[in-house]
């Protein structure tokens, strides 16, 4: 990925269906937290952290995000981002 920042990214994210995710190097990114992001939670999954911004929710691994965008906020409605997992 040629041009690669969070903005680029989110907008990748978003075009793509709720839970498809995409994998980035951390080596190519700042830390969420300088992006605005919250730290937020997620089904266990190995991670270090998880974050979200706006519907995009960020996995932290230790070489690399996980990114998806979710149906609603985790940290506004946890139940109704489950969505049809229940």
């Amino acid at each position: 990925m040629s041009n690669v920042n969070w903005k680029s990214i989110l907008k990748t994210v978003l075009k793509k269906p709720a839970h498809s995710e995409i994998a980035v190097s951390k080596s190519l990114l700042p830390n969420p937290p300088l992006a605005r992001f919250k730290r937020s939670f997620g089904e266990p999954k190995g991670q270090k952290a998880n974050y979200e911004l706006r519907r995009i929710h960020v996995r932290e691994y230790d070489d690399e995000y996980r990114l998806h965008g979710d149906y609603v906020r985790p940290l506004a409605n946890p139940l109704e981002n489950l969505g049809p997992m229940l």
